[in-house]
């Protein structure tokens, strides 16, 4: 519990930045193609694979096994 705490702590700025940038992008309802855009990228940077969109725009990610 402490690492896990310790390491949200640690990640708190980034985290922060991550939220702000995303909100940033335009995405007004039914035009979210851009903020979904780069989820996506971020889903991938993060290591998930199989990163997708549906057909109304949810991005879909799955975590790699093994």
């Amino acid at each position: 519990m402490a690492a896990a705490e310790r390491y949200l702590r640690d990640e708190n700025a980034r985290t922060l930045a991550t939220q702000i940038e995303l909100s940033e992008i335009p995405a007004p309802p039914f035009q979210e193609e851009a903020r979904g855009s780069r989820v996506a990228e971020l889903f991938a940077d993060a290591g998930l694979v199989h990163v997708s969109t549906d057909r109304v725009g949810n991005v879909v990610a799955h975590a790699a096994l093994g």
